[in-house]
């Protein structure tokens, strides 16, 4: 496993992340990904990013938050969804 603590993928014109990219950095503090064009989230995309807490997803295309997306992240101390275009959040989605 990665023993990364820090990514910043800040304005990277990013537009999809697949939900297994982060599946071992489970050493990872922080991540940005602020300022790209992410307009979808799989379920359980940060799902082994268990000692996240930092994770920034501001000024994105975010629509819709779905169940579990947040939900193994009980470290998380700060959530940045700022500036995104989100209209619904499914239950259980942190």
């Amino acid at each position: 496993a990665f023993k990364l603590n820090f990514l910043y993928l800040k304005s990277n014109r990013i537009n999809k992340i697949e939900e297994d990219t982060f599946l071992n950095m489970k050493a990872l503090f922080e991540l940005d990904l602020s300022q790209n064009f992410i307009g979808k989230l799989e379920e359980f995309t940060f799902k082994n990013l268990v000692r996240l807490k930092y994770l920034n997803l501001s000024s994105n295309l975010i629509k819709h938050i779905q169940k579990n997306l947040f939900r193994n992240l009980n470290l998380l101390v700060k959530l940045d969804l700022s500036s995104n275009q989100i209209v619904s959040i499914d239950d259980f989605s942190f």
